[in-house]
């Protein structure tokens, strides 16, 4: 918190990027947690799923794709994007 507001961050606007943040990484370590069975990601057909939205489906691939050639991490970029926008 004082490291947002010595930088001309409002209290408040301080306070939600916090707690935005901690809500991310929990949402996020929950969805880790519970992930899907192996039975249950044998029968996920990925195409039917992404057939009427086929931008989601460029840009989870790209993801993927980042992810295996790159070592890019989503998670931390996106939590970087909640604490790096920080308007005054």
């Amino acid at each position: 918190m004082e490291s947002l507001t010595s930088s001309g961050v409002e209290l408040q606007r301080a306070n939600l990027i916090i707690t935005t943040a901690i809500h991310f990484v929990f949402g996020n370590v929950i969805e880790e947690q519970s992930s899907p069975s192996l039975e249950e990601i044998e029968e996920f057909i990925s195409s039917k799923f992404f057939d009427p939205y086929p931008l989601m489906a460029q840009s989870v691939q790209q993801s993927y794709r980042d992810a295996v050639e790159h070592g890019y991490d989503e998670f931390e970029d996106a939590l970087r994007l909640i604490i790096g926008y920080a308007p005054k």
